[in-house]
């Protein structure tokens, strides 16, 4: 049994939302075995601040959950997410008629479950399988000032993901932008 273990960190003011993540690792387990697990100690502290230009509003860095992921290889001959995404926007863009565009959207809920069944194979292999116990993810623990750190980060390119939710006073409505930058830690 491939399972999950992970530290979860109090990054948020708030209790409700994305659960943070933190020094995830995974493993296989067998019935009946003991395994030995270190979450942490196997790396250095990342320290960092953002800031963002031209916002005159004050951002509370503690309302959402960032994160940073190990880049993992995507495995060869499966089509992304965002592959998939592009060309539907580029198909639903192109289309003239109702009729089009309905076809074009019948199409592409029908690519999604032909790409999930993908996966869902690809994770069920033994590269899938591997693919999957090498993802990594570590939690920014930011101050109220845009400055973070995140601790125990070994060595590796990253994907830096942040998500800033910012709340429409008037109807209580979020919007969320979320923001990714590859970066190295040597």
């Amino acid at each position: 049994m491939d399972i999950q273990v992970c530290h979860s960190p109090k990054v948020r003011e708030e209790g409700l939302g994305a659960i943070p993540e933190s020094q995830t690792v995974r493993l296989s387990l067998n019935p009946g075995a003991t395994r030995e697990i270190v979450l942490g100690g196997k790396g250095r502290p990342v320290i960092g601040r953002i800031v963002v230009n031209g916002y005159e509003r004050r951002i509370n860095w503690r309302n959402d959950v960032h994160s940073m992921d190990l880049i993992v290889p995507e495995p060869t001959g499966l089509p992304t997410w965002e592959v998939l995404d592009k060309e539907y926007s580029e198909a639903l863009s192109a289309a003239k008629t109702d009729e089009e565009r309905t076809a074009v959207k019948t199409r592409n809920e029908q690519r999604r479950k032909a790409l999930v069944a993908q996966w869902q194979a690809f994770y069920s292999s033994e590269a899938g399988r591997q693919y999957w116990l090498a993802a990594h993810r570590y939690v920014l623990n930011f101050s109220r000032d845009g400055s973070f750190r995140i601790e125990d980060v070994p060595g590796g390119k990253y994907r830096l993901a942040i998500d800033c939710a910012q709340v429409a006073p008037q109807r209580g409505l979020g919007q969320s932008h979320r923001s990714h930058t590859n970066c190295r830690n040597k």
